[in-house]
C-alpha cells in the first residue's frame, strides 16, 4: 500500500470518528436514501408495465391504475431524497464545525516560532476551504457515494434479470473505466492541492500589503506588490487549467467508451 493510500485510510477514519456523534442522523438518512435508490429503480418497471398494458390489453383503466402507482412511487421518491439530501448535509455541517475547532484549537496551541514559517494565507486556507472540501466529503460525497453504490447494485440484478448476455457484455465496460476513473481522481486531488496552496501563496501576498499598505506606499511598491499578487494568481490558475482539461478528456473519453 503506497504513503498516499495509508494518508486517505487514516484521513477516513479520522473523518467517521469526527462524525461518531452524527450517527442516529446519518442512520436516518441511510435508510431514507436506500428507500430513494431502490424507487428510482422502479421507474424502468412502472414504466414498461404501463407500456405493456397500453399495447396489449387495449384497457384504459389498466394504464391509469399503473400511471397512478408510477405517480405514488415518484411522490415517495422525491420525500426520501429530500429528506436523504438534509439529513447528511445537516451531519456534514455539524462535522466540519467540530473539525474547524478542533484546528482552530490545535493551531492556537502551537509554539510562536510555529507562526513564522507558517504564513497566514495558508492556515486561512486551511480553516476555511480545505475544511470546505472535507465538508463535501463528509455530506455530498459520501450521500452519493452510497446512492450510486445501492443504484448500481440494484440496477445489475435488475439486468441479469432481463438480459444476461447484455448484462455480461456491459461488465466488459464498466471496470475499464472505473479504474480511469480512480486515476483521475487521484491526479485531481494532486493538483487541487496545489491549487490551494497557490491560493493560500495569493492570500499571503494580499494579507502583507494590505496590512503595510504605509510602508508599500512610502517606497512606491505598488506595481511590485502587484505583480507579486499576479504571480500567485498566474500559478492558481496553471492547477486550475490543467484541471479543467483533465476534467473535458476524461468527461469525452468516459462517455465515448462508455457507448
Amino acid at each position: 500500500m503506497s504513503k498516499r493510500s495509508k494518508h486517505d485510510w487514516r484521513l477516513g477514519f479520522s473523518l467517521l470518528k469526527l462524525a461518531k456523534p452524527e450517527w442516529r442522523i446519518l442512520g436516518i438518512g441511510t435508510i431514507f436514501l436506500a428507500l430513494s435508490s431502490v424507487t428510482t429503480l422502479v421507474y424502468p418497471q412502472a414504466v414498461r408495465l404501463i407500456i405493456d398494458n397500453a399495447l396489449t390489453t387495449k384497457e384504459i383503466a389498466k394504464v391509469n391504475e399503473w400511471a397512478l402507482v408510477f405517480l405514488g412511487v415518484a411522490v415517495v421518491q422525491a420525500l426520501a431524497a429530500a429528506l436523504r439530501y438534509y439529513l447528511f448535509t445537516v451531519a456534514g455541517e455539524r462535522t466540519v464545525m467540530r473539525l474547524r475547532e478542533k484546528l482552530y484549537e490545535k493551531i492556537l496551541a502551537q509554539e510562536t516560532a510555529y507562526f513564522d514559517f507558517n504564513k497566514t494565507g495558508d492556515l486561512m486556507s486551511r480553516l476555511s476551504a480545505d475544511c470546505g472540501l472535507l465538508q463535501n466529503a463528509v455530506s455530498v460525497n459520501i450521500s452519493m457515494g452510497l446512492r450510486f453504490g445501492v443504484q448500481a447494485i440494484g440496477g445489475l440484478v435488475l439486468m441479469f434479470l432481463t438480459s444476461p448476455t447484455l448484462a455480461l457484455i456491459v461488465m466488459l465496460v464498466v471496470p475499464p473505466i472505473g479504474l480511469l476513473a480512480g486515476w483521475y481522481g487521484s491526479r485531481m486531488r494532486d493538483a487541487s492541492e496545489q491549487g490551494q496552496n497557490y491560493l493560500g501563496d495569493a492570500s499571503q501576498v494580499a494579507e502583507e500589503t494590505i496590512s503595510g499598505i504605509r510602508t508599500v506606499r512610502a517606497f512606491a511598491q505598488e506595481s511590485f506588490e502587484q505583480m507579486r499578487y499576479a504571480g500567485a494568481l498566474a500559478q492558481s490558475w496553471q492547477q486550475a487549467l490543467k484541471r479543467i482539461r483533465g476534467g473535458a478528456l476524461f468527461s469525452g473519453f468516459s462517455r465515448v467508451f462508455g457507448y
